[in-house]
């Protein structure tokens, strides 16, 4: 006979089960009747929710697609669905620029945490909310700066050697408003379009002693741009003036 360590009642042993630890026979401590009882019962799998999962906060059933990869959780996906990630991570910027304005001293300053929450572009002086107080720029302001920054870093052989000639930042930022302002042409005076879409001239050519000044870059259509190719603005032009000759010599024969 054995007592139970659950219910503290004398059974025989053939009611518990055998545990054969150390090549002998022995039961364990609580009998068949109350194991049973406690074990956790299996779920039954639903085909239909079959590579789906539900999300902890909106609490819909969706497919493991809609779902980030996250290694730490032993499903290899994120608990939150992407549209409720990308929600929670915009309130936790939102608290951490509130935080960025709160003094030890003096608490909560709320004239500048206004300043500082609402700013102008200084390229396209248009509102918007900044990462940190000390960005001047919106995103897409910032972008077309680097753009036109890269674009404008090219090579020139000098003295036998490759040198690159680089543009400021402050450059950059007077050549993107010029960019942003234009809407015609400065050479043929044509709105753009589709296939005359916008780009930057030097007026004077890297390749003869040109630089990335904005004094001497302009912004023409693509065509222009191609046409023009490596030659001055007087080049240019007297080229165009003998193509146009040309043309009207062929026309009247």
């Amino acid at each position: 006979m054995k007592t139970c360590r659950k219910c503290l009642l004398e059974k025989q042993e053939t009611e518990f089960y055998s545990v054969y630890k150390f090549n002998a026979n022995r039961t364990e401590t609580i009998c068949k009747k109350c194991k049973n009882s406690t074990a956790p019962k299996k779920k039954k799998f639903n085909v239909k929710n079959r590579g789906k999962k539900k999300c902890v906060s909106c609490k819909q059933l969706k497919y493991r697609s809609e779902f980030s990869i996250n290694r730490a959780i032993t499903d290899g996906r994120d608990r939150l669905c992407k549209p409720c990630r990308m929600a929670e991570e915009k309130i936790k910027r939102r608290k951490g620029r509130q935080e960025l304005y709160i003094s030890p001293r003096y608490g909560f300053d709320s004239e500048i945490a206004e300043l500082y929450i609402v700013k102008e572009c200084e390229v396209c002086d248009q509102n918007f909310y900044p990462i940190r107080p000390s960005h001047k720029r919106c995103s897409i302001c910032t972008d077309l700066v680097r753009s036109i920054q890269g674009g404008l870093c090219n090579k020139r052989y000098v003295n036998k050697a490759f040198r690159y000639m680089r543009c400021s930042v402050v450059n950059a930022i007077v050549i993107t408003k010029r960019f942003l302002a234009s809407t015609k042409c400065c050479y043929c005076n044509r709105a753009y379009t589709v296939d005359r879409h916008k780009s930057l001239d030097h007026i004077i050519p890297i390749c003869r002693g040109g630089s990335n000044d904005p004094s001497n870059i302009n912004v023409c259509c693509f065509r222009c741009n191609l046409s023009k190719r490596d030659l001055t603005l007087d080049e240019w032009i007297e080229q165009c003036r003998c193509v146009a000759k040309n043309l009207f010599l062929v026309k009247e024969a």
